[in-house]
């Protein structure tokens, strides 16, 4: 891996060339994710329009998740509520919308 710093947010090709998969799987990962043991389990993502973006913490989240599916245990943390996704969602956001403009 090269020395220069990560981006906060990756394109699904920088996550896809991170998780050795494609892109194409990010993007399902993060529209309609994966079910392991009857439990369904999306990559977090924040939308800019069409378009979507991950951090490495969603990419960690992720795999810690599938793995804890694999093992039968619980999700951890619980679940986020409604207005707790909508929080974080807009937040994001406006971080991603700020970046964008300066770019």
């Amino acid at each position: 891996m090269s020395n220069e710093p990560q981006p906060k947010y990756l394109k699904p090709s920088q996550a896809a060339a991170h998780c050795s998969v494609s892109s194409r799987m990010i993007n399902h990962w993060i529209r309609k994710g994966v079910r392991i043991e009857g439990r369904l389990i999306k990559l977090r993502a924040v939308a800019f329009g069409d378009r979507f973006r991950v951090t490495m913490e969603d990419l960690e989240f992720f795999r810690d998740e599938c793995t804890r599916a694999k093992l039968g245990e619980p999700e951890w943390p619980p679940p986020e509520t409604d207005s707790e996704v909508e929080r974080r969602f807009r937040r994001e956001n406006e971080e991603l919308q700020r970046m964008l403009a300066e770019w």
